[in-house]
């Protein structure tokens, strides 16, 4: 990749230098230490050392919840400590190779991009952030392709990469969108780009993105319908009927088995990684998004305690039963207010009752006290079973309460509606 030629001024020279001579006097004592394991890791040829752990600076949340996702300030890691990652690394690159005539069309005005599976044609803009522009393919209903890049770099992975990876990790549990897709990096255009990376950065974000090496890639991905959140939002009461809400939790239930049996933990259940899109016939669909937080539990993973936490109070791998608790918790969500549900866990947070709440209280609100006697022992018993810390969460028996909840409450023309999901 060029460099930018104001790198070529004296001035900009001598600015720069001094930026990376304070950043250096200022590291952390255990930086070099850190440093030193880069070069084994890099050669492929030696063994992941599985003992160095990743240090990371963040706001650690104490609930899993979308309100209160860590917010990762800075990390110092190796380039992939997590050895499930390093494996698909490697296959990555082989496509990378294999592929290299097809890296995204970035530094042009056309609105096609040629794919080993043919050449797609972008339709509308449907999403721009920071980090990602999402667009329509012409002709395909059903896709759409995402152009990211992976600036602040750090020494990690390319967030599309880690997003995707465990989607294919986990493609045998049918609980996730499919990948058509994902094309080798080019190098970040800066302002010389087209729409395809006309992302919400500022002039001086663009600048060091492109200074500092930055990539952009593409995807290729199946659409996953709208966030569970929104399909609430537009509800008349903007909750769910109870019914409706205890056949969302047995469909939850259900993929979270499938989704643990390829050995993939999601991390971050809650009601903006669920997606649903209505299916004639048969009623909803839903799959699970955003993998960043996902960690893989079988041959790949860290040999390290799994103990289930629910709270993420702890730096430690999220666990099976945490998911299974994360989706008894949106269940719960789901029939009461959301805005307000979500509001209680900043205020035990702060006033030191969040842990007591979360493994010991009611999380069903006022309305568990308005049901009939059967169906509260039934919510009773799904959390105590969702708060067992086990190896292996109680998905039959979870299951088996959430259908008997559903027969309990739905009225007999809802339990023979085409609608039920």
């Amino acid at each position: 990749m060029n460099s930018s030629p104001l790198l070529y001024f004296p001035r900009m020279r001598t600015f720069f230098a001094l930026i990376i001579g304070a950043v250096l006097s200022a590291k952390p004592d255990w930086w070099d230490d850190e440093l030193d394991t880069l070069p084994d890791i890099l050669n492929l040829d030696k063994p992941l050392p599985l003992s160095v752990e990743p240090r990371v600076w963040n706001e650690v949340t104490l609930f899993p919840d979308a309100t209160l996702i860590s917010t990762e300030l800075f990390s110092v890691r190796p380039v992939i400590p997590d050895p499930f990652l390093a494996h698909m690394s490697v296959m990555q690159s082989l496509d990378d190779l294999n592929y290299r005539n097809f890296t995204p069309k970035i530094f042009d005005m056309s609105l096609h991009e040629p794919t080993p599976l043919g050449n797609y044609s972008l339709g509308p803009l449907i999403g721009r952030t920071k980090n990602s522009v999402d667009f329509d393919i012409q002709g395909e209903p059903d896709l759409f392709i995402r152009y990211m890049h992976d600036w602040p770099r750090g020494i990690s992975v390319h967030p599309l990469l880690r997003d995707l990876w465990y989607f294919r990790g986990a493609a045998s549990s049918a609980v996730v969108p499919s990948v058509l897709y994902i094309s080798p990096s080019t190098e970040f255009p800066g302002s010389r780009g087209s729409i395809k990376t006309s992302f919400s950065l500022t002039d001086a974000e663009n600048f060091l993105a492109r200074v500092f090496g930055a990539s952009v890639r593409f995807a290729v991905i199946e659409k996953s319908g709208v966030r569970l959140r929104d399909f609430v939002s537009r509800q008349p009461r903007g909750r769910l009927d109870f019914w409706l809400a205890m056949q969302l939790g047995k469909s939850l239930i259900n993929m979270l088995r499938l989704l643990h049996s390829t050995d993939i933990v999601h991390g971050n259940i809650s009601l903006d990684t669920i997606h649903i899109t209505p299916v004639e016939s048969v009623g909803f669909k839903m799959l699970l998004v955003n993998f960043s937080q996902a960690c893989h539990v079988g041959v790949f993973a860290h040999p390290v305690e799994n103990e289930p936490i629910h709270s993420r109070s702890m730096m430690k791998n999220y666990t099976k039963s945490d998911d299974v608790f994360g989706a008894v918790q949106v269940v719960a969500q789901l029939v009461q207010d959301v805005k307000a549900y979500e509001a209680a866990p900043k205020e035990r947070l702060l006033n030191g009752t969040l842990a007591a709440w979360i493994f010991s209280e009611n999380i069903f609100g006022d309305s568990r006290e308005r049901l009939p006697p059967q169906v509260r022992n039934n919510l009773d018993k799904i959390l105590s079973l969702a708060r067992n810390i086990s190896n292996t969460p109680h998905y039959v028996e979870i299951y088996d309460l959430f259908h008997s909840l559903v027969q309990l409450t739905a009225q007999p023309s809802r339990k023979r509606s085409r609608h039920t999901p």
